[in-house]
């Protein structure tokens, strides 16, 4: 049998599945689909339609039962096409409207589509495959942070895949961490202490009558108050509100099969809480960050990419394989967070114009890790 003719049964059985609407049986089909369908052979645009005709007929079926099976066979197919057209824009803007509404994350309008877009992707799919790719294609690019990120993200889900072991070996040739100076300011006195997102998230998301909500932090922020005034800078705001908005969607579901419990009520209380501690502590002046600041700061992680990969793999630790994936999409790569990152910068700048010193009061292990070493490079005291 011809490669030709091999090609056109391949095709005629995508398409029993599509007309037959097996859906579970077509991204079986699919696998491996660009050894079947030649990228330079002259089925290409057929097999093309062909994945366009299963799209357009998943988006007309998607109802509230079934749209995350049919977003994660739409996202298998959208794929299938950018193998043969990487440029197919009205295809990757689909494929992030898939992931924007799975996450009820922000549009972001850049024509690329980040990675945590990518790693979200994977949580809908469950499909590494082109995660695989952009390993390779990190380690061309010399962007190590990124191919681990993306490595970890693949040996979650296909620990058994023969490359991955070389890929890490190669990775890891390529980073060298610089010493970091442990050092301990004790308790802080007389300062400004910018508030990081996880403690004024504690101050907002604690029990709400009988309905339990477990955020916790070790600092006494009452104690502390009297020796110390307590700022929230605007990137911390934006992040404590985009969090409280996440959870207010996930009350809400589950308030709808819990009569005892009213939605209403916490999510009064939950805002009240954030007004009230956000007009108590929030700054009440715009801070300019520099490009060139955030330029450095990175500059700084990148140099620690081990102790980076440390802390990912702490605080992915948990049971299921779902959430360390959900952990994953936080961030775009090993780096912090964008919004810590932004927090340091803020800090800088008001240091430079503060009569006090301005510090920051943090649990998170992206500042807790490298206390010495920002206070060496940036001037900033972290207190933890």
């Amino acid at each position: 049998m011809d490669q030709l003719t091999k090609e056109l049964r391949y095709m005629k059985k995508i398409e029993n599945d599509i007309n037959e609407r097996l859906y579970d049986l077509l991204v079986v089909h699919l696998v491996n689909h660009h050894e079947k369908v030649r990228k330079s052979g002259h089925n290409k645009d057929d097999f093309i339609a062909l994945l366009e005709k299963a799209i357009a007929n998943l988006r007309k079926g998607i109802t509230t039962y079934n749209k995350i099976h049919f977003y994660r066979y739409i996202l298998i197919c959208c794929n299938a096409i950018l193998v043969y057209d990487t440029k197919r824009q009205d295809i990757k803007d689909l494929k992030k409207e898939l992931v924007e509404d799975y996450t009820a994350s922000e549009h972001d309008s850049d024509d690329k589509i980040p990675l945590n877009y990518q790693i979200n992707e994977v949580r809908l799919t469950y499909d590494a495959s082109y995660l695989c790719y952009l390993i390779k294609r990190m380690i061309d690019l010399k962007e190590w942070d990124k191919a681990l990120y993306c490595w970890h993200t693949v040996n979650l889900i296909e620990p058994d895949k023969e490359e991955l072991d070389d890929y890490y070996k190669t990775i890891k040739s390529h980073i060298a961490d610089s010493e970091i100076k442990e050092v301990d300011f004790g308790t802080p006195k007389d300062k400004i202490l910018v508030l990081d997102s996880n403690v004024v998230i504690s101050r907002i998301f604690y029990n709400v009558g009988d309905y339990k909500l477990g955020s916790k932090c070790r600092f006494d922020l009452e104690k502390l108050g009297n020796n110390n005034s307590f700022i929230i800078t605007p990137s911390t705001i934006e992040e404590v509100k985009k969090h409280l908005d996440f959870q207010l969607i996930s009350i809400r579901r589950f308030c709808r099969n819990q009569e005892r419990f009213n939605y209403e009520e916490i999510e009064s209380t939950l805002k009240k809480r954030f007004e009230k501690v956000i007009d108590k502590y929030s700054l009440k002046k715009d801070v300019k960050v520099e490009k060139e600041v955030i330029s450095k700061i990175k500059e700084f992680y990148h140099k620690h990419l081990n102790k980076l990969e440390e802390i990912m793999l702490e605080k992915i630790r948990s049971k299921y394989v779902s959430h360390k994936l959900r952990k994953l999409a936080q961030r775009d790569s090993l780096m912090p967070e964008e919004g810590d990152m932004t927090l340091l910068a803020e800090v800088i700048e008001l240091n430079k114009t503060s009569d006090k010193e301005v510090g920051i009061l943090t649990e998170d292990k992206d500042f807790v890790e490298f206390v010495g070493g920002i206070e060496e490079e940036f001037g900033v005291r972290v207190y933890v």
